[in-house]
């Protein structure tokens, strides 16, 4: 990967040379005004200014006028950014009059989408403010809907396959569930900035980008996040263009997919935006189903000062809970690949999400950014789900034996985050102060019935009809109240210094009501302190160096439930260390990073050696990692995007006991040592792009007990897409070489083989 990098360079600069020497037009000066949206100046605005050639950052006078002398040559394009307001972009400028930019008030966190500026990697999730991302002493990834688009993914498991460090977990076969780093991020799923932890599939049709923040974020979001956050961004109105674009997809193992982005500004204050896909699907899985309805319509106010933004999201998904194959000798059985192992006939999960959120945000007339967040998501899920656990030989014919329950669940979560951001010059230093409290109440509601299910055989499986229960093995109701208070600061010292401080307090209760006869109610309630520092050292203006520390917390109830051997116990604890290198290239338009961490999880719980059935806090896991990503345009007709990820995880102290092996030493279930990917999309002609990817996984295994492993293998991906005005065809295929592999587990005996070559065809409209 970094000989990749480097060689991206060493063939885009000599073009972009190339390109400034085939203008020429005369160097020229660009002058201009920048004004708010009551007609204001604006003094001490950030401007640049972009040519072939040249780019060059400037800051308004008092009057709000701004001067680029020998700004380059050709056309220009001017950016202006400021605190609180929505980017503006002028494109195509001459110079040969005086410009006027006007600026209207936006979501401080709003992402920055202007390739030819530089400030093209900006995100929301990891400060909750805009930052640039080379100024930010922590990794972070961004998948946007350019990428997701191209590769006609439809899942956050197909998204996140583009980020290095993240591994994906079968999750029974019933929700999205990720390891970052080798830990665990099943709870650390976010939406727009508010938790969303909930056990479901989410649909990436809604979505403008996904932030994937690693190592602990616990000092911003609270509890969790050993690894990172993985940070859902919705699409929102806007006020530059109209949007009207639909696609439909048909796939040759059965994808059926339909997709519609509908919005437009109804005045100069008022916008509205609708996105909603449907699907109705099948695979290479035997029996396998997937009915699926989503939409998220959103409305935007804007005023002189202060702006409202109402958001929603729902979500109806049916389809057949899918647990793999088993394995035989510690590899998957050699069975093929479309094999099922539960009972079709009544498997399901059907979940139904409705989420619904209002950011209020007015800017003071001293320049202090006050929000209001609120939202609201309520999360209901029936299942059946019978699944393999085990292999045995029984008078020379293999068997599995299978387990079966189903359950009834619904959470409601609701979350209130009151903020302010300002800006202070101090002892010498610029800073920009973040506080906030967050209240946050949350409710699950379990019914589970166990049952059983007769063993099968291992080859061309007959499943009978499961044993279902009449009794409740769980039915509880959990409860948990979170207060949170936190304070960051973004400070800016010297020419080429930034630092960033932060800390969060959080006092999660936690209470579970069992509704069983035997009654047994459990309690607590846990006080965290959530540190964050980070250094940042910018030599150039595109290049960084950073070192920063974190910590983060995750209590007994952190999943929304408690047991008897964990009520007593206080929360496990992370501790990440980080340094690394941050680079913009080709004109800013693409960003490298490299960095080095070590991720240290502590007082993990684990078996007592003198009573099996208590749990300790005696655990301890660590990952030391290197992790290399690139993302942006390379020259005008290339787009990259890749990463590797080089992880040593292990289980450093552990008194469990798995499948008969004690697990200390052992390497973590599901973490590669090596991995990585590329994607790279050509722009052959105006019509005309080609696009290719290689996604490579090395051995893993299935569990932390190291008994089953699941082989090294490189996938290729493939997409070709002509476009002719508001037309666009595009023809995905994945698994290229129709490569034999196995994309994750839920545990020794539940392996999901991967897709076999596939080919998809979308027609768009619109675009």
């Amino acid at each position: 990967m970094l000989r990749f990098i480097f060689l991206a360079l060493a063939l885009a600069l000599p073009h972009a040379n190339e390109v400034a020497a085939q203008d020429g037009a005369v160097r020229r000066t660009v002058v201009g005004t920048v004004l708010d949206s009551t007609g204001a100046v604006m003094p001490k605005v950030e401007v640049t200014v972009t040519t072939v050639d040249r780019r060059v950052t400037v800051h308004t006078d008092t009057e709000g006028r701004f001067e680029v002398g020998e700004a380059g040559r050709g056309l220009a394009t001017i950016a202006v950014i400021a605190q609180g307001f929505a980017p503006a972009v002028m494109t195509e400028v001459t110079g040969e009059r005086p410009v006027v930019i006007q600026l209207q008030p936006a979501r401080i966190e709003e992402h920055v989408e202007v390739a030819s500026v530089g400030r093209a990697h900006v995100t929301s999730t990891a400060t909750r403010t805009a930052a640039a991302l080379i100024e930010v002493p922590q990794t972070i990834d961004i998948v946007g809907a350019d990428i997701l688009e191209q590769q006609a993914a439809t899942s956050l498991g197909d998204a996140l396959r583009n980020v290095a460090g993240v591994s994906p977990n079968l999750g029974e076969g019933r929700r999205d569930q990720f390891l970052i780093r080798g830990f665990s991020a099943q709870t650390d799923t976010l939406l727009d900035g508010t938790r969303d932890d909930a056990p479901y599939y989410r649909d990436v049709a809604t979505v403008d980008r996904i932030e994937v923040l690693k190592g602990p974020a616990a000092a911003l979001f609270g509890r969790g996040s050993s690894g990172g956050v993985i940070n859902r961004v919705l699409k929102s109105p806007r006020f530059d263009r109209p949007i009207a674009d639909a696609s439909m997809a048909v796939g040759s193992l059965g994808t059926r997919r339909l997709t519609a982005d509908v919005g437009r500004s109804l005045n100069d204050v008022l916008s509205f935006r609708a996105v909603a896909a449907a699907e109705d699907s099948t695979s290479y899985r035997d029996s396998y189903f997937l009915q699926r309805v989503t939409a998220a319509p959103s409305i935007l106010w804007t005023g002189a000062s202060t702006s409202a933004l109402i958001q929603a999201e729902v979500l109806q998904d049916r389809r057949l809970p899918d647990r793999g194959i088993p394995s035989v000798a510690g590899r998957p059985a050699d069975v093929p690949r479309a094999t099922f192992y539960g009972f079709a006939a009544d498997d399901f999960i059907d979940t139904n999400v409705a989420s619904t959120g209002l950011r209020l945000e007015h800017r003071t007339a001293r320049g202090w950014l006050l929000r209001q967040v609120v939202r609201l998501g309520l999360y209901d899920t029936s299942f059946s789900n019978t699944a393999a656990t085990g292999t045995s030989r029984v008078n020379g014919v293999w068997q599995v034996s299978r387990q079966q329950y189903n359950a009834e669940q619904s959470q409601q979560n609701l979350f209130s985050q009151t903020e302010v951001v300002f800006e202070r010059r101090a002892a010498g230093m610029q800073h920009q102060v973040l506080g906030g409290v967050e209240l946050g109440t949350q409710r699950r509601t379990t019914l589970r019935f166990t049952g059983f299910a007769p063993p099968v055989a291992l080859v061309d499986p007959q499943p009978t009809r499961p044993t279902y229960s009449t009794t409740a093995a769980t039915y509880n109701r959990f409860d948990g109240t979170t207060v949170g208070t936190y304070v960051q600061d973004q400070i800016a010292f010297g020419t080429h210094w930034k630092a960033l401080a932060g800390i969060r307090a959080d006092r999660f209760a936690q209470h579970l009501d069992d509704r069983r006869p035997d009654n047994l109610d459990l309690a607590r309630t846990d006080i965290t302190w959530s540190p964050r520092a980070g250094l940042v050292f910018q030599p150039t203006t595109h290049s960084s160096l950073y070192t920063s520390v974190s910590r983060s917390s995750q209590p007994s109830g952190d999943g929304l439930s408690l047991a008897l051997n964990t009520a007593e116990l206080k929360p496990e604890s992370t501790r990440n260390l980080e340094a690394g290198a941050k680079v913009e290239a080709f004109g800013a338009r693409a960003i490298a990073t490299i960095s080095v961490f070590r991720l240290d999880r502590s007082n993990i719980k684990t078996t007592d050696p003198v009573d099996p059935t208590r749990l300790v806090l005696v655990g301890q896991q660590r990952t030391d990692g290197v992790e290399v990503a690139l993302d942006g345009r390379i020259g005008r007709r290339l787009r990259a995007q890749g990463g590797f990820a080089w992880l040593d995880a292990r289980v450093l102290r552990s008194n469990t006991i798995s499948s008969g092996v004690r697990i200390e030493g052992n390497r973590p279930g599901l973490v590669p040592a090596r991995s990585g990917q590329v994607w790279l999309q050509y722009e052959l002609t105006a019509r005309v792009a080609v696009a290719g990817g290689l996604t490579r996984q090395g051995l893993r295994y299935t569990s932390n007990d190291n008994l089953v492993q699941l082989p090294a293998y490189t996938r290729a991906d493939a997409a070709v897409t002509y476009s002719l005005r508001r037309l666009q065809l595009a023809v995905n295929v994945r698994n290229l070489l129709g490569t034999t592999f196995y994309e994750t587990a839920s545990s020794n005996f539940q392996i999901l083989p991967g897709t076999p070559r596939d080919v998809v065809f979308t027609v768009r409209v619109g675009r």
